[in-house]
């Protein structure tokens, strides 16, 4: 069935004259009727009560009206798609872990962005169990992951490893090194959506140790600790620059050895030879180390 014919229907609906259906869609009034005569024959249904004076909405009618508006609103969705394509070569998505994002693919995606107009970038922020079925799913091309996925579907290689480093902000009344059991006399933040972390902490941390402040922001925690919201475990990348320029300083444990994690690159395979997934992953500064390394 031709649009024409469900913009005819919807407008008649609203308007209940035919005259002015016809002044809106911009044809005569014969046509206006033609077409509804045409729709009420394929459906098999009678849309219109009309007369001389009365033009109205049949029960047919009013149940079939949304139906014909969403067959409309279709259309316009898949015109407006069709004017993307022709604007975009191909779309880029990918996902991360907000404190990877921060702290090394910003940059990266920077690059990307300006170095190559013809594509369109789609950036989402998810924990990495759900990137993981984001990629199973098709609805992503690269993950940024913080543990390794296991499935057919996905090519995972190494991406960086890094560490838990205790820090705090520089003016804050502490050493450079403390005991482990001083860790309970600190003013302590942890990140909380971490499973790996919170088992370590459970080590080290003194029994029945509650920490003051839980946050599943590794971005949110570092930016309370620069208010002067004590100490936290933080990831070495994400506080390096802190550290570096005087804001932060970190603090040594006594006995304790920072905790060493690893995060990984996730790729859809069914996308992995797409030239815009390749030429991003060629801006990844280590991608030429471990590119092989499937």
């Amino acid at each position: 069935m031709n649009t024409d014919v469900y913009q005819t229907f919807v407008t008649l609906a609203k308007t209940l004259s035919f005259s002015k259906t016809a002044e809106q869609l911009n044809v005569v009034q014969s046509t206006v009727s033609s077409r509804i005569v045409e729709l009420e024959k394929h459906l098999d249904q009678t849309l219109f009560n009309r007369s001389k004076r009365l033009v109205e909405l049949t029960h047919a009618g009013r149940v079939f009206l949304p139906h014909a508006e969403k067959i409309l609103k279709n259309e316009q969705m898949g015109i407006e798609k069709l004017k993307t394509i022709r604007i975009y070569e191909d779309k880029l998505k990918i996902c991360n872990v907000g404190s990877i994002y921060r702290g090394k693919i910003a940059g990266i995606v920077n690059e990307f962005y300006n170095k190559y107009p013809m594509y369109e970038v789609d950036i989402e922020f998810k924990i990495s169990e759900i990137q993981v079925d984001m990629l199973i799913e098709s609805e992503i091309d690269i993950g940024f992951l913080n543990r390794k996925p296991l499935s057919r579907k996905i090519e995972v290689r190494p991406y960086m490893d890094y560490h838990m480093i205790l820090v705090a902000p520089s003016d804050y009344p502490i050493g450079h090194k403390i005991e482990r059991e001083q860790l309970s006399e600190i003013d302590l933040s942890v990140i909380s959506h971490n499973p790996q972390l919170q088992e370590w902490f459970d080590e080290i941390l003194p029994t029945n140790y509650r920490p003051r402040l839980r946050i599943n922001s590794s971005i949110q925690l570092r930016d309370h600790i620069k208010r002067g919201y004590g100490c936290a475990f933080l990831q070495d990348f994400l506080v390096k620059e802190d550290i570096a320029e005087g804001r932060m300083k970190q603090i040594e444990i006594e006995g304790v050895k920072p905790l060493k994690l690893s995060s990984y690159i996730a790729i859809n395979k069914s996308r992995a030879n797409a030239e815009v997934v390749q030429r991003f992953l060629e801006l990844i500064p280590e991608w030429d180390e471990f590119k092989y390394n499937i």
